[in-house]
């Protein structure tokens, strides 16, 4: 049965994500409207066009949220901390044991990126694109970082996606097949940052 109150619980917590990205927005597209009034065109306003931009990625997290919602459990993916916040029972066990294993493999994942990144990366860069790269970053800023790709990507890509995907295995291919998980798991990261190179 389809889960109404989780959907709109992952629909909510995804809005600050979206608003948060607004003013980067609301700058990107102004300084396109500039470029494209210098060579004599003339568009929707930059107000029109970010209200367009943030219908678009909320109707995105709808389909991601209601496609994970629909699928997660039917595959054996869960929602401890929520079940168990529904059920009344206490959450901070289930979010222990959800969460240290996280920040742990985070922290992990961490050291080889950074060394890569800071090591090899960075140094071949040329000063213009350093500039670019960290003025976004920071443009960006701290807030929309966390709720946009902490909460909003996820939502697309770990609940929506990978759940399609692994529903999608297991259908076709092999049910209850850890390669269908991982396979999924794998697909999902490529397109995650697929999803990236523009930026």
């Amino acid at each position: 049965m389809f889960d109404f109150l989780l959907f709109f619980l992952l629909l909510a917590i995804s809005i600050p994500g979206l608003v948060l990205t607004i003013p980067q927005q609301m700058a990107s597209v102004r300084s396109m409207a500039r470029e494209a009034a210098r060579g004599g065109k003339k568009g929707p306003s930059p107000r029109t066009l970010v209200i367009i931009s943030f219908a678009q990625n909320l109707i995105l997290v709808a389909i991601a949220a209601a496609v994970g919602t629909a699928l997660a459990h039917q595959v054996g993916l869960t929602t401890p901390i929520y079940t168990a916040i529904r059920q009344g029972t206490p959450a901070i066990g289930e979010a222990l044991v959800s969460l240290l294993p996280a920040i742990a493999i985070s922290a992990i994942a961490m050291i080889p990126f950074l060394m890569v990144y800071y090591g090899l990366v960075r140094p071949r860069l040329d000063r213009d694109t350093v500039l670019k790269v960290e003025g976004l970053r920071m443009e960006l800023g701290i807030s929309a970082r966390i709720f946009y790709g902490g909460v909003v990507e996820e939502i697309l890509f770990r609940w929506g996606l990978m759940s399609l995907l692994v529903w999608a295995g297991f259908t076709w291919i092999a049910e209850g097949s850890q390669a269908v998980f991982w396979g999924a798991i794998i697909i999902t990261g490529v397109l995650f940052g697929i999803g990236h190179i523009p930026g």
